[in-house]
This record gives structure tokens, sequence and C-alpha cells, in this order.
């Protein structure tokens, strides 16, 4: 048999024994009459309740970055993902998800080729915007 890994110029040759299906499936069957199997009962489900991610989505189905990167947008009057992962620290696929939703919440315009997004809001709209979620917020029993 030839192998070869990244890291090797050319293939090397190896040897090795040869295995029938049948003998597997002999030695499958030996094994599956051994003992059966001891599960650990809500192992799987350990910490599924109190696990959460920086990735995570809050109630409202957004990314909890997303008022933050309004307000950085807004404020900056730029719009560009490469501008957001460097004022957030983010990766560019979580960048562009926010600026995509950026863009459904009409914060920014639509993409434009390799130019910056339009900033659709000003700092007046924005007030207004954090001013009527904070009242929300605050008629929401919990």
């Amino acid at each position: 048999m030839l192998l070869l890994t990244a890291d090797m110029s050319k293939p090397k040759r190896i040897q090795g024994c040869y295995i029938s299906e049948e003998e597997i499936k002999r030695l499958v069957d030996f094994l599956k009459d051994q003992d059966a199997p001891h599960y650990t009962v809500g192992f799987d489900r350990a910490g599924e309740e109190s696990s959460t991610s920086v990735f995570d989505e809050g109630s409202s189905g957004r990314d909890q970055l997303f008022n933050e990167a309004r307000t950085i947008i807004v404020e900056s009057k730029k719009a560009s993902a490469s501008f957001l992962q460097r004022r957030l620290r983010v990766g560019y696929a979580r960048a562009a998800r926010l600026l995509d939703e950026l863009e459904e919440a009409g914060v920014v315009g639509p993409a434009d080729g390799a130019k910056p997004r339009d900033v659709l809001l000003d700092a007046l709209d924005l007030d207004t915007i954090e001013r009527s979620s904070k009242e929300e917020d605050d008629e929401i029993p919990e």
C-alpha cells in the first residue's frame, strides 16, 4: 500500500495485514456479545441549561452584539464588516451577519460591492430607538 500525507513529498510504501469482511463481522459480533453498555444518565445533558455562548441569540433572535454594533455604526457613520471586526473584535462571519441584521432593521443600506454600506440612521434616530426599547424592557414583567 502507498501512503501519502500532507507533509510528505512522495508516497511511502507501507505494509499492513489483510482482514476480510467476514472476519470483521465476526469480531464485531464478538464485541457486541460481551456486555451491555452502561450509560450514565444525564451525562449528555449536563450543563445544557446553563451553557451559553457568545454566539447565542437573545430572546429577540438577534445577535447579542446587535445593539452595540448599531451604536458604533451610527456614531461613526461607517458600516463595513472589516470596521465591525476591528471595533467589536469578532470574526468576519459574525461581522457580516451583524451587518445583515442591521440591514433588515433599517439601520444600514444594502451592500454595494466593495464600498461601505450607507448608514440610514442618525444619532437622534438612535436615541429614539434606544429610549423606546428601554421602555419596552421596563414594561415586561419577569
